[in-house]
């Protein structure tokens, strides 16, 4: 979204740069030692802070750089002042943290957020438990979260995640309180409870001052009103894509179904890949895993044998974007087994272009694009047989599926998303010079 926006503002007649966060290393030190790079890319200008990997269990001191990176927002005023921009478009803030904000603030710049996720109450941006069950955010004294954090990188074996995992979130509750007392202050443990605490304020503070905030969907409007306590600043805006002409497909007996996506649990292919495999094998269908290998390698191991065995699935690693084309021409279904909330993935928007059916789990995310039994179908999230049953109901019944597909909706161009972001811009900067 971001090169893409940063693309049609150039054509619109727009000066652009792009500021991004990444984690650095030995050799990114050595390259760049002042910590910054600059590079062009396609005709656009990007400064990328490269930021020491914050590791939890490094730095129990704090989690203050988290959100509140001072170095970055170094950086970045000294960009700010070169530049000297008339909006600020904030895409995401992790790796180079909301105090960003405030650099903008400082110099009476306005401001733009379009969210991707829920990183604004959530450090790990899924709102997903390490048991794939759903979260609901922060609970009175973050004990939840606090648990999580220690699971994730406090301990590296196995067994010792899965013990603080099974520990009752009221003791870490109870962390939180004593914490929240500032006695101990020496503690590194308390210390780094107390700097997470303070998060939440600080977050919802900026959140509340940015101009405006573009909501592409009714799941993350939701959750920024409950989280902020307010939607003065909240507008609609669903993201935009480059809606090239599609290809016919081929007139086959056999079923192409895919998934295209991140391989990782909460997104969910092993159901996909599950779901195939309870289904009769006199059935003709194909079932094409897309995405990238060497993520997450346990899980890795487990969808490569689920590739294994079963011929009918095959996995055909990453394309360029410039090939969506061909992949969508190739496809009857679009599968999205989601474990997590979604933000309204972007392929769903490229599925609906190609008049791709979408087979999604039943998650608020994917209400805005997907209608049940209209232009795709609902299934129970982690339930492959219902997705298998789905499956089914498409392969036996062609007119259902062709019904499914002219019922897609049209999603905005590029073109569009950038005008209505436009827009914005110029009321932004109007009301801020008068």
């Amino acid at each position: 979204m971001v090169y893409k926006t940063a693309v049609h503002m150039q054509k619109i007649g727009h000066d652009v740069i792009v500021f991004s966060g990444y984690p650095n290393n030995a050799k990114k030190i050595a390259a760049h030692p002042s910590r910054n790079h600059r590079y062009e890319y396609n005709g656009i200008t990007v400064y990328r802070y490269l930021h020491p990997p914050m590791s939890v269990k490094k730095n129990l001191n704090s989690f203050t750089p988290e959100y509140n990176n001072l170095d970055a927002k170094t950086f970045f005023n000294n960009i700010v002042d070169s530049f000297m921009p008339d909006i600020v478009h904030f895409f995401h803030f992790q790796r180079v943290s909301f105090s960003l904000v405030d650099a903008c603030i400082d110099k009476n710049i306005p401001t733009v957020f379009t969210p991707t996720d829920f990183w604004f109450e959530c450090p790990t941006a899924q709102l997903i438990y390490s048991d794939m069950t759903p979260c609901m955010g922060p609970d009175q004294y973050a004990g939840n979260c606090i648990r999580h954090l220690t699971e994730l990188h406090v301990f590296k074996l196995p067994i010792l995640k899965r013990s603080i995992g099974a520990c009752p979130k009221q003791l870490f509750a109870l962390v939180s309180i004593i914490a929240s007392l500032d006695i101990y202050k020496y503690s590194r443990l308390l210390n780094f409870v107390r700097s997470f605490l303070k998060r939440k304020d600080f977050i919802k503070e900026r959140l509340n001052r940015i101009g405006c905030i573009l909501v592409p969907n009714r799941r993350l409007r939701s959750r920024l009103e409950q989280f902020t306590g307010a939607s003065e600043n909240l507008q609609d805006l669903p993201f935009g894509i480059d809606t090239p002409v599609a290809n016919p497909k081929p007139k086959r007996t056999k079923l192409v179904v895919g998934f295209i996506g991140t391989l990782r649990p909460h997104k969910g292919a092993h159901i996909f890949l599950q779901s195939v495999k309870l289904l009769s094998r006199k059935l003709d269908i194909e079932a094409l895993l897309y995405g990238k290998w060497d993520t997450f390698q346990n899980y890795d191991r487990k969808l490569k044998k689920l590739v294994a065995t079963d011929g009918r699935i095959k996995y055909e690693g990453t394309f360029q974007l410039e090939n969506i084309n061909n992949i969508f021409s190739n496809l009857d279904a679009l599968v999205i087994p989601s474990l997590w909330m979604e933000n309204t993935p972007l392929i769903a928007y490229y599925a609906q272009n190609y008049k791709c059916p979408i087979l999604s789990s039943r998650i608020e995310g994917m209400a805005d694009i997907v209608q049940h039994k209209n232009n795709g179908l609902f299934f129970e999230p982690g339930s492959a047989e219902e997705l298998a049953e789905c499956l089914k109901q498409i392969y036996t019944d062609r007119e259902f599926l062709t019904m499914l597909s002219s019922n897609s909706i049209s999603p905005l161009r590029m073109s569009e998303y950038a005008q209505a972001v436009e827009k914005v811009y110029v009321k932004l900067a109007v009301r801020n010079s008068s």
